[in-house]
């Protein structure tokens, strides 16, 4: 019986290696969303700390790995100037970013590494991916945030311009 599971979970990673999850090297850079051509920066409107995209900023990001499995790296991004991570409070459909002491785990898939474009997900408890995206904080408020969404992009969505590399 144990060694049955053994082999099953050998199996499990096995399949899930063969699927595209990338790695971004460790290093400060800017996060430029390409379907809006703003930068991810630290908003304070509606909600303190919420992750917010403008236009001609160069905040800057560290992003680096977390720990390996056999089949994918985590990342998290942390702003540069509050210490702080990039948080969702939930992770489901709709769920808005901020900055907290608690980082979100990231996975990075599709990357190109010559123009560091991306697409970012989140795994939810359902193991489905949740896409970051930048969209209005509502229908009230137009200001441009980091969001999750069940909807696989059609291109890639982020470059990430390097400032730096540890």
């Amino acid at each position: 019986m144990h060694i049955s599971r053994l082999i099953l979970l050998f199996l499990v990673q096995i399949c899930l290696s063969f699927e595209d999850y990338q790695y971004i090297q460790n290093g400060i850079y800017t996060i430029s969303d390409n379907s809006t051509g703003r930068f991810a920066s630290v908003g304070t409107s509606p909600v303190d700390g919420i992750v917010e995209f403008k236009l001609n900023t160069s905040h800057k990001w560290r992003i680096w790995q977390t720990k390996f499995t056999l089949a994918f790296a985590f990342h998290v991004i942390r702003d540069e100037d509050t210490k702080k991570y990039i948080h969702f409070p939930e992770i489901k459909d709709g769920a808005i970013a901020v900055l907290s002491d608690t980082p979100s785990l990231a996975r990075v898939n599709e990357i190109h590494h010559t123009s560091y474009d991306c697409n970012f997900f989140s795994i939810g408890a359902d193991n489905r991916r949740l896409y970051w995206v930048t969209e209005p904080y509502s229908s009230g408020v137009p200001t441009m945030v980091l969001k999750l969404k069940v909807d696989t992009p059609k291109s890639l969505r982020y470059t990430l311009v390097p400032k730096g590399q540890d």
